[in-house]
């Protein structure tokens, strides 16, 4: 594992600089990590509004109801001569556009 090398102008970050927050319950977890740099205050109103709208995210596989893992799960492998370029988004497939919903 790279811990904390400069490549192509991102940093990895390692475990040490991430906080996990608990969504969820002590049977269902929902974790969720945030820098430490945060303060404890801040950390605490992110945790809030997370809680709020809990409903908008999936914690899990199983809560994206319809949509394969194989589209949601993906690796961007880079390397140190890689040039960033922006591309427009492009929509979604109607048919996983109606599943969704």
């Amino acid at each position: 594992m790279i811990k904390n090398k400069q490549i192509t102008r991102w940093t990895f970050i390692i475990d040490e600089q991430l906080n996990k927050l608990n969504l969820g319950t002590n049977e269902e977890p929902c974790m969720v990590l945030v820098n430490v740099i945060l303060s404890r205050q801040f950390q605490v109103k992110v945790k809030q509004l997370l809680t709020k709208f809990k409903d908008v995210f999936a914690c899990s596989y199983k809560e994206l109801k319809g949509i394969p893992i194989s589209i949601c799960e993906y690796k961007i492998e880079l390397t140190i001569d890689a040039h960033l370029i922006k591309q427009q988004p492009y929509r979604m497939n109607i048919n996983y556009a109606q599943r969704v919903r």
